[in-house]
Order: C-alpha cells, then sequence, then structure tokens
C-alpha cells in the first residue's frame, strides 16, 4: 500500500484478544486509516512484551499519520487505545516506535519527441508537454529512461522518419519499504517561507534605514542570507534532476520578496506602516499554514462539514439584512425608536450587516489553531482539554468581533442623541439620515403618537415609514410619530434657524 499523502509512519507491537469477528472488525478498522498489519509476532518475538503461553496474539502495524514528527508515537498509540471504548477492541499497545516515510522514488518521465531546433519556443513546447507522445516510463536515472522509452516504443529505436525521442522528469511516487528505515524527514515548506518572510522584512528594513546607515549594511546582509538560505532549501528538498533550477527558484523568490519589501517601505513613506503590511503578511501566512494543516487531516466528509457550515454560515449572516437591522436598533435605542419606525433600504442594510465582517476572520483563527494543533498530534480521540480549549477560544473569537460591533453602534447612536440635543444634525449611519427640520401642520389638529406637535420647535426628522414620520424633539427629548400627509418637513441647516408657524427663520430661538 502506498504511504504517499502520508507524513509519518510508526510500528506499533499491539496486543489484541477477542474472536474472529473482533479480528475483521479490527481490520476494517486499521484499512479505514490505512493501517496495515505487517504481520504476526512469532513466539521468540512476544517474549519480550509477555509470557509465551499468553492468549492473545501480537500484531505488528504500521501506523499512518499525517502532521509533525513530534508526538507521532504518542498519538498513534493514543488513537489506537481510544478504539477499545469506540469499537470495543481489546486491544492494548506494548510499543511505538516513529519511523521516516519510506526513501524508495519510484521517479516518472514523460517521453516526448525532441524539437528540431534547440530555441526557447522549442523548450516551451517541450515543458509545456505538447510534443509529448502519451508515454510514461519509471526509471531512476534519466539515461534508463531513454532506453526504457526506445525500448518501448520501438525494439531498434526510432525509425529513419521518426523524430529522436527523450524524456523530461514527471513526478515522484513515494513507496515504503518493507523495513523501516532510520528517523530522519526532510524540511518541510514551513522553513522556506520562514525565510521569504525574513527577506520581506530585510528589504522594509533597507529602506527605513536609508543606503547609507550602518544598519542597511546589516539588513543587506539578512537579504543577502535569506536568498542564499532560500535556494539550499530548496535544492534540499527537490529530486536531484531539478535540484539546479530549484535552487535558481528559491534564490529568485528571496530576491523578489527584498525588492518587494524595499519597494513597499518606499512607496508607503512611513517604515511603521511598511512593518504593519509585513506582519498582516505575516499573519495571513500562519493562517494560511493552520487552515492547509486542518484540511490535510481532514478524513471524512462529515469532519469537513463540521469546519465549512461555519464559515459559510458566518459569511451568510452577514448578508443577511435582519443582522444589519441589529445595528440600526442599537443606534435608535437612544431616540426612543426601532429599525420598523424608519424604513431603511435593504441594501443599507447588508451593508450594515457587513460590520460583522470580523466573525469570519474569528472563525479562520480557530480553524488555523484547530489545525496546527492535529498538526502537532495535540487532538487525540480519548483527549479532551485541547478540544475544549480550542472550543472556548472560537466562542471567545466569536462573541468578541459582535460584542465590538455591538458596542461600536450603541456608541454611535449616543453621540448622535448629544449632537441632536446640542441643535445639530448628526451624520448619516447605515442608510439612517438624521436632519433637522421644522414640522409645518396642514390640518389644524394632527394625531401625534407620542406627545404634541408643536410647529415653533424643531425636530430631528430620522425617517418615515408605513406613513408615518419618525420625530425625535429636541426640546423635550422625546419620540413623537406624525402622519406624514398631514404635515410638511422643512429641512433646515443648523441651530442658527427657528421655527415658526409660518416656517422657518433665521436666527436661535429656543
Amino acid at each position: 500500500m502506498s504511504s504517499g499523502g502520508f507524513d509519518r509512519r510508526v510500528r506499533l507491537v499491539v496486543e489484541f484478544h477477542g474472536d474472529v469477528t473482533d479480528r475483521e472488525l479490527l481490520d476494517e478498522t486499521l484499512a479505514e486509516r490505512c493501517w496495515p498489519v505487517v504481520r504476526e509476532l512469532a513466539a521468540e518475538e512476544r517474549a519480550h512484551f509477555a509470557e509465551p503461553t499468553a492468549p492473545g496474539t501480537f500484531l505488528w502495524v504500521e501506523a499512518r499519520l499525517k502532521g509533525a514528527r513530534r508526538g507521532a508515537e504518542r498519538a498513534a498509540a493514543g488513537e489506537l487505545t481510544a478504539w477499545r471504548s469506540l469499537r470495543a477492541l481489546d486491544v492494548r499497545v506494548h510499543h511505538a516506535k516513529a519511523c521516516a516515510v519510506g526513501e524508495d522514488p519510484h521517479t516518472l518521465w514523460a517521453v516526448h519527441r525532441t524539437p528540431a531546433h534547440e530555441c526557447l519556443r522549442g523548450r516551451l513546447a517541450v515543458l509545456t508537454g505538447i510534443r509529448d507522445t502519451g508515454h510514461v516510463v519509471g526509471a531512476a536515472t534519466r539515461d534508463r529512461a531513454r532506453e526504457a522509452a526506445r525500448a518501448v516504443l520501438g525494439p531498434d529505436g526510432p525509425g529513419p522518419e521518426t523524430p529522436p525521442l527523450d524524456v523530461r522528469l514527471g513526478w515522484t511516487d513515494t513507496e515504503p519499504t518493507a523495513d523501516p528505515p532510520t528517523p530522519g524527514a526532510g524540511p518541510g515548506a514551513a522553513p522556506f517561507v520562514l525565510t521569504v518572510l525574513m527577506a520581506l522584512f530585510a528589504g522594509l528594513a533597507l529602506s527605513a534605514a536609508g543606503p547609507m546607515s550602518a544598519y542597511a549594511a546589516l539588513a543587506a546582509v539578512a537579504a543577502c542570507g535569506t536568498v542564499a538560505l532560500s535556494g539550499w532549501l530548496l535544492h534540499r528538498v527537490s529530486h536531484p534532476e531539478r535540484q539546479r533550477g530549484a535552487r535558481a527558484i528559491g534564490s529568485a523568490v528571496a530576491a523578489v520578496t527584498t525588492l518587494t519589501g524595499w519597494l513597499l517601505g518606499t512607496v508607503s513613506g512611513d517604515p511603521a506602516r511598511g512593518l504593519w503590511i509585513s506582519l498582516f503578511l505575516a499573519v495571513a501566512a500562519l493562517l494560511a499554514g493552520g487552515i492547509r494543516a486542518l484540511v490535510r487531516q481532514w478524513s471524512s466528509p462529515r469532519e469537513a462539514l463540521q469546519w465549512v457550515v461555519p464559515l459559510v454560515a458566518s459569511l451568510a449572516l452577514t448578508l443577511t439584512p435582519a443582522l444589519g437591522g441589529v445595528v440600526h436598533w442599537l443606534y435608535l435605542a437612544p431616540f426612543g425608536l426601532t429599525p420598523d419606525d424608519v424604513d431603511v433600504p435593504a441594501v443599507r442594510r447588508v451593508i450594515a450587516a457587513f460590520s460583522f465582517l470580523p466573525v469570519l476572520p474569528a472563525w479562520l483563527v480557530v480553524a488555523a489553531l484547530w489545525g496546527y494543533a492535529k498538526h502537532f498530534h495535540q487532538v487525540v480521540t480519548h483527549r479532551w482539554m485541547p478540544v475544549t480549549a480550542i472550543a472556548l477560544i472560537g466562542v471567545f473569537c466569536t462573541l468578541l468581533p459582535l460584542l465590538q460591533v455591538s458596542l461600536h453602534a450603541a456608541r454611535a447612536g449616543e453621540r448622535a442623541w448629544h449632537r441632536a440635543a446640542g441643535d445639530q444634525a448628526p451624520g448619516a449611519y447605515y442608510g439612517i439620515e438624521p436632519q433637522l427640520a421644522c414640522i409645518e401642520p396642514l390640518k389644524p389638529r394632527i394625531a401625534a403618537e407620542g406627545g404634541v406637535l408643536v410647529p415653533r420647535r424643531p425636530y430631528l426628522l430620522l425617517g418615515s415609514a408605513g406613513g408615518t414620520l419618525a420625530l425625535w424633539d429636541v426640546r423635550r427629548r422625546l419620540p413623537l410619530k406624525v402622519p406624514s400627509g398631514n404635515v410638511t418637513s422643512v429641512p433646515v441647516g443648523d441651530h442658527s434657524f427657528r421655527c415658526s408657524v409660518s416656517g422657518p427663520q433665521a436666527g436661535t430661538g429656543k
């Protein structure tokens, strides 16, 4: 069975008790996780763990995990032990030893027709696969791949009218060896990403220090070091046929990143702003790494839905007009009105709901933390502390943006109330456009809800809904609702106007 996609292999000595049905259930459980049973231990081998005459079967199980090397033995043993309660299997782990993934690469080469002229167009045609014959051969070196291609496509090689054949490196399929090798897995992508981020910091520091200072010299040395280090990292993890190009690519990526950091610092004009940009990129990289680790650990569609559904629900929640109504309700609460009294367009409500978007990054943070916890084998079936900790962090990260948005809307309503109490019109707020106005009655008597309409007083007009004007009495500081068909509203600029029966007039009047 191929170990592709798995990062760690752990050799376990497992003691099993049960009948034929229990053994079938154990084999089925191991097959679901791609954990093969290598063989049963002989009598002399099991003597190291129990008496030779003791009941039970001792198995050599190869556990395959995704994630970090550190803690892999504990995670494999813990998960296998948890099956005692989850699957009612009588299994005990006596020995666990982590081993690296087998280093027996089977390299595949794509066969292509050699272009007539070694030019850029011909090389691009080869790299893009336009000249491929559709045949793939497996060999350890390029020369053996050429020989295999000639043997497959013709016993005597290409004919006089057939263009010469060549091969290009395709991909490498890593197969496990029969005997697990000694530990020593190669580095992953994290060192390279950190090196590229250091190159960005070096470019920002170079732009902030200036070209003629000692700090600029240190930043230049650090930038050169990141260029060399990133090239070496890619050279180390690449196939021998691609090591030369990988070194050039890694060095070029670090150099371009350094130049980008220098340009960001130069264009922004403020070194602190450039550092904030780099910090944002670093946080984005950490979130991406955690979410990638989480996705790699998904073992079933149900587990994927546990994270996709909250993210989609959070995004859909911010697009709901009713959530924008919460913002409007908090804003209008100091005036004694509700969103039903002020007809806000649905588009404005959706825009107000976008203020809850920080909930989505909060879920991304929780998902990334969970991904790192699973990558470092801190989340095992029988462990409840990491699960509880991540759940509490998720609740905190969700409630904090909700509380922040609610407090912001409430404070905006209080500021608008104080501004209106000082005879000044507040600014617009998510579709609500308050304005000071003089209300002129069109009938001798006006049926008003909440008080008596006094034309000589200025009112704050907050909106209308269902043929009713939503007003706030600036003098009495109480809400007032009047039929819009029985009055006429005349907006006034500020406190330099006073209202009368005949309309607004210049001057200040209480």
